[in-house]
């Protein structure tokens, strides 16, 4: 395998691991606003990160 196919698999590897850190922070940080709008316990809500 050539240095610059390693290299990009590294890149797109770091970049996939990232946008999964970012979408896992997000659906955290709207798990208030979600368990307030669907009138269940922080507990129950938590089943959504679970689930997603």
């Amino acid at each position: 395998m050539k240095q610059v196919e390693r290299w990009s698999l590294v890149v797109a590897a770091g970049l996939l691991s990232f946008v999964a850190m970012l979408d896992m922070n997000v659906v955290n940080l709207a798990l208030t606003d979600m368990s307030s709008g669907l009138h269940v316990s922080a507990g129950v809500a938590q089943w959504a990160v679970l689930g997603y």
